[in-house]
């Protein structure tokens, strides 16, 4: 029997744990099997899905051609503008959907580069603090 790190409680068997998620591009940086139960395991996958796919996070993954679980390229949908990066997982280039002019300001004509202000941004910062804990306390766990 093994015990959940988070909840303590007792379970049997559960899957490798990784410490930064998979959606963020990690692969390596993890916890072996059996360290924290699928309850709480699916409790943390709700709370990063939301952190990664609707904040500046996912511009992050974007931005980097970070894939998606299923090889995908990432995606972000906030309010009415959606964004997903390039299929070929080329870096710094992201296609913007739903755009209005009042979302984008400091057009420069030259470089064509602009800044984009998202009103209706869904406030995940709870999401996203939640997600960083997690990291923080399997990252100590690891270190021990």
């Amino acid at each position: 029997m093994n015990r959940c790190i988070f909840c303590n409680i007792t379970f049997t068997k559960s899957s490798i744990e990784h410490i930064v998620p998979e959606s963020l591009g990690n692969i390596y940086y993890t916890l072996q099997e059996n360290v924290v139960c699928s309850k709480c395991n699916n409790e943390f996958s709700e709370f990063e899905s939301k952190a990664l796919r609707k904040s500046q996070l996912a511009f992050i993954r974007i931005k980097n051609g970070v894939r998606t679980k299923k090889g995908k390229p990432s995606t972000l949908e906030i309010g009415n503008i959606k964004a997903i990066g390039d299929e070929s997982f080329k870096k710094d280039y992201i296609k913007l959907f739903g755009l209005e002019e009042k979302d984008i300001s400091n057009l420069d004509p030259v470089t064509g580069s602009f800044q984009v202000t998202m009103s209706d941004f869904d406030k995940s910062e709870m999401a996203a603090s939640k997600m960083l804990l997690k990291i923080g306390y399997e990252s100590i766990y690891k270190s021990n």
